[in-house]
């Protein structure tokens, strides 16, 4: 009888033993899962956010490099329409002072005629005209517009030409003025009108 009472205590504790700890393992392994779902949604959470702050980031550097070309596209405009019209200025201001010249000898010549006694008020009334217009070509190249800041060639250059036009039609209208000075003075002189002092300046 005492055998048997102890057998069924000792069948168990040996129950006991091998559940116990299958549970435990079973618990431990339960926990472990919950804690690698937890790391994994971690990591893909933080790969999410790294994703997200590259891509803000690249969205910046692509936007700061077309703010940066397009400075440099307008910097670039502006240096060609600053060199056009410094070249422009270059040939009208030279062009002016190639009929300053001729002016100078037209004079020279009106004087000479003046002092054989010949009407040379015509004459000087023309070369007269053609200083104002000289004055006011030059004063339309200093006005030359220097604020290009259109992003457009086509636009700058526009602004260059029309203010080039302006100068260059005075200079037309000097250059008329002096020959017509030169076609008087020949024709008080009994000279022919073929030759004219200022015809080389057709061009300009």
């Amino acid at each position: 009888m005492t055998k048997r009472y102890l057998i069924i205590p000792l069948s168990l504790l040996l129950t006991f033993a091998t559940v116990l700890p299958a549970l435990a393992l079973e618990g431990r392994a339960s926990t472990t899962r919950a804690t690698s779902t937890e790391d994994r949604m971690e990591r893909m959470e933080d790969r999410r956010e790294d994703m997200e702050e590259r891509r803000g980031e690249l969205k910046t550097r692509i936007e700061e490099r077309h703010v940066e070309m397009r400075e440099r596209r307008i910097e670039f405009q502006q240096s060609m329409a600053e060199r056009k019209v410094e070249h422009t200025k270059r040939v009208i201001l030279a062009t002016i002072e190639r009929l300053r010249g001729i002016i100078t000898r037209i004079e020279s010549r009106i004087a000479k005629l003046e002092e054989r006694g010949i009407d040379t008020t015509e004459a000087k009334n023309f070369v007269n005209l053609a200083k104002d217009n000289l004055d006011d070509a030059e004063a339309a190249v200093n006005n030359f517009p220097t604020d290009f800041s259109s992003e457009s060639a086509q636009d700058n250059f526009s602004l260059i030409r029309a203010a080039a036009s302006v100068a260059k039609d005075y200079i037309r209208t000097a250059h008329t003025n002096l020959k017509d000075a030169v076609r008087v003075l020949k024709a008080g002189n009994g000279e022919s009108e073929n030759n004219s002092n200022v015809s080389s300046t057709e061009s300009n």
